[in-house]
């Protein structure tokens, strides 16, 4: 009987071309397909609830494929990370209806950023951090990290995207800061190519002073990716959460 699995994934990005299948690149999506495969006795395509681009992680990727593979769903977890690479790991899998889609389904995603601010780069962390050297103006990046909550067009903050429809709902965005690290998390109705990098980009230039608040604001308002902030390393990036 064919069933649909749902799998919660975590994963160090540093190693990996991102998340989708490339040709003679390792890929998360490549590596766990390789995986489930040994583990059901079929080739299996799974579909990840988004893509992460190079060097992103996540804390919490969902993803489901389907099989007819008769291992119960309490063992299939384990069975999958015998086959894994020590920097992925799957949590849990669970099963879901046959019309059941990871990236359809999904109401809201959650990102979280980390920005080690200091004067030296980090040595142990410097894969899963981005450092900023310059002293940043905190305050300053918390009153422009408002400016992009509610609902706007987010086309100044999306690299070459595909996307017909830029609006996306932003119904949180956090920065909090516990010295030497600066955390922004965001939530969203779904996100653009770039987008959570082009924000933090553009707040870290306003943490520096190459830019105002009131040009962020303009920004956003012009709807136009030249106008827009820079995009932030890939590194500080993690995928924390999808809600259905």
């Amino acid at each position: 009987m064919l069933r649909n699995i749902r799998i919660r994934i975590e994963y160090d990005g540093t190693a990996y071309c991102g998340w989708q299948l490339q040709p003679d690149a390792q890929t998360i999506q490549g590596e766990l397909e390789k995986a489930i495969a040994s583990v059901v006795g079929q080739e299996v395509r799974i579909i990840g609830s988004g893509r992460t681009d190079a060097g992103v992680h996540a804390l919490s990727q969902m993803a489901n494929f389907k099989s007819e593979t008769g291992i119960g769903i309490e063992q299939i977890s384990a069975a999958i990370n015998h086959f894994l690479p020590p920097d992925i790991v799957v949590h849990e899998a669970e099963e879901m209806p046959l019309e059941f889609h990871s990236q359809y389904a999904a109401k809201t995603k959650t990102y979280r950023y980390l920005i080690c601010n200091s004067k030296h780069r980090p040595a142990l962390n410097r894969h899963r951090w981005a450092w900023v050297r310059y002293e940043l103006d905190f305050e300053s990046m918390l009153a422009a990290s408002e400016i992009f909550k509610g609902t706007h067009d987010f086309k100044s903050f999306a690299s070459e995207s595909k996307d017909k429809d830029t609006v996306r709902i932003v119904s949180r965005l956090d920065i909090t800061k516990s010295e030497p690290l600066i955390t922004l998390e965001i939530s969203a109705n779904g996100f653009l190519y770039n987008m959570v990098r082009s924000i933090v980009g553009t707040l870290i230039d306003v943490g520096r002073n190459h830019i105002s608040v009131e040009e962020v604001a303009e920004m956003l308002e012009a709807k136009d990716r030249e106008k827009g902030g820079p995009v932030a390393p890939a590194c500080g990036l993690y995928l924390v959460g999808v809600n259905y």
